[in-house]
């Protein structure tokens, strides 16, 4: 999608007229930051100099992978913005102190409980991270600097994310990169040269690329998803992955091995169908989202994850 059409569609977004362009239209806007445990999924991952497919529009996934080692990436997503997100991360990483990336990109629940960032994206107060945003990504830096100066920072964050946001204490358990002063640094180093591989399509129809990854990462998307389209996914999946591989197949919220489905939840939930997919098919647990939040380890998410046997 050309630049100047990505611009038009986010002014529609933010005046709050929405543009049927695709068939998921719902999906147009970006996730701010991830709302899953993807660094509790990723380590059941080989990512250190390995390869990675992944959605993700908040570029967390993408982001978390290169703290891991990744360097090979192709991030396909469904929303037109995940390329200019991606690059603002970055180069806000690049320029900017870990507080003052959090001042930038944070929203609710900042800087106090209950309160919101009455200042997010004033991007004018950083010149340097604008000037290694125009180096990353020319057309990302003019499509971030169009919208600023069209739009206030807070009108930005409302209209063109969505409000799946989780307080900035939990994100940074969530994500590799935010931990920690020292990791947040350490990515610093290892994303400087990452220039993944960008493609707005929708996964569940077409996978545009050829090749083969040693991992493929489907975050949540599973959640919109059939038993029979999830059945036909793994399917087209299977020859884009390298022997020995791993897909992420979907996530789950407060869900374990012993979680009993109930017919009004979604069909990724229901594990023992899930998992009659395929055999390589197992559930994995880790720490959840409201584990986090409420620190308690006894709170799990899971996520099924398909290996190709060599």
């Amino acid at each position: 999608m050309p630049i100047i059409e990505k611009e038009e569609l986010a002014s529609n977004l933010i005046n709050g007229r929405y543009i049927h362009y695709t068939d998921c239209y719902s999906f147009q806007r970006l996730y701010p930051f991830c709302n899953e445990n993807v660094s509790g999924y990723l380590d059941f991952l080989d990512l250190d100099g390995k390869s990675l497919l992944t959605v993700g529009s908040s570029a967390d996934q993408t982001i978390c992978a290169v703290t891991r080692g990744c360097r090979d990436i192709t991030v396909l997503d469904i929303c037109p913005f995940t390329e200019e997100y991606f690059y603002l991360k970055k180069s806000g990483i690049l320029t900017l102190p870990k507080e003052d990336f959090e001042r930038v990109l944070f929203y609710d629940d900042y800087p106090r409980t209950f309160k919101q960032n009455k200042d997010p994206f004033a991007l004018e107060k950083y010149p340097r991270l604008l000037q290694q945003l125009k180096k990353e990504s020319e057309s990302s830096h003019n499509f971030w600097l169009s919208l600023t100066k069209s739009y206030s920072g807070e009108m930005i964050r409302k209209n063109l994310f969505t409000n799946d946001e989780e307080n900035p204490k939990v994100t940074r358990y969530l994500t590799d990169y935010l931990k920690s002063e020292s990791a947040y640094y350490e990515t610093r180093k290892k994303l400087k040269d990452i220039r993944p591989t960008f493609m707005i399509e929708n996964i569940t129809h077409r996978i545009p690329v050829e090749r083969k990854f040693d991992n493929i990462v489907l975050s949540n998307l599973t959640t919109y998803l059939s038993h029979e389209q999830i059945a036909e996914l793994l399917k087209n999946l299977i020859p884009h992955l390298e022997e020995g591989g791993r897909i992420i197949l979907g996530y789950m919220y407060r869900t374990n091995e012993f979680s009993i489905y109930c017919k009004e939840w979604d069909d990724i939930y229901n594990i023992e169908r899930i998992k009659s997919i395929d055999p390589n098919i197992e559930l994995k647990t880790f720490r959840g989202v409201k584990g986090v939040l409420h620190d308690m380890d006894s709170m799990k998410d899971a996520v099924y994850v398909y290996q190709k046997k060599k």
